[in-house]
């Protein structure tokens, strides 16, 4: 091996080794309470929705960007949507260089998911009012859900159903065409129960 590259090896390693270190620092001495607010509105908007953190937020950056959330709770103008006891989070690293958020895995541990419909025929997920900007596509390549329980009440008909114990593993999502706002209409995915 020539010595140009060997040079070039030791630098490379040398900046890994760099980059190592720095995220370790970050991890042992960064304050995450500093970020939930910040998660919390970001994470409002996007949804159109009231999204709440009432336990721990962790943050770790290797190999991806990891986000933990403990107590997690989404509302519609107040209605509970959903929530979970454990919200893990992957991101990937280089689209946020781009200013882009694509999430490789979301795993929720313990999830509860309430969806009512209301008299008037609408969801509880569904915004009352125009939102500031569409809902982003749910760009995704990994979703599980363990220990879940998901809820369904119909206030025209006064029916309803509960499952429980519910265990997802959904890999593979994809959404065709530029219209996310009616993305139901064009998703594929692989799923197991």
């Amino acid at each position: 091996m020539s010595k140009s590259l060997k040079n070039i090896l030791f630098v490379i390693a040398g900046l890994i080794g760099l980059l190592i270190l720095i995220a370790a620092v970050l991890i042992l001495f960064m304050d995450t309470g500093v970020f939930k607010p910040r998660f919390e509105k970001a994470a409002s908007e996007a949804l159109g929705m009231e999204v709440r953190v009432g336990g721990r937020l962790g943050i770790t950056f290797f190999p991806e960007l990891h986000v933990r959330l403990d107590d997690v709770l989404i509302q519609n103008e107040g209605i509970e949507v959903a929530a979970a006891k454990e919200a893990v989070l992957e991101i990937a690293l280089l689209p946020l260089l781009r200013k882009e958020v694509r999430i490789s895995r979301i795993e929720l541990k313990r999830p509860r998911i309430s969806m009512k419909r209301e008299r008037d025929g609408k969801f509880n997920f569904e915004q009352r009012e125009k939102a500031k900007r569409p809902p982003p596509a749910p760009l995704f390549d990994h979703l599980s859900l363990t220990d879940g329980s998901f809820l369904y009440k119909d206030e025209q008909s006064g029916e309803g159903f509960e499952v429980d114990d519910i265990n997802l593993d959904l890999r593979s999502l994809q959404i065709a065409g530029d219209n996310h706002l009616e993305f139901l209409k064009n998703l594929s995915f692989t799923v197991e129960f």
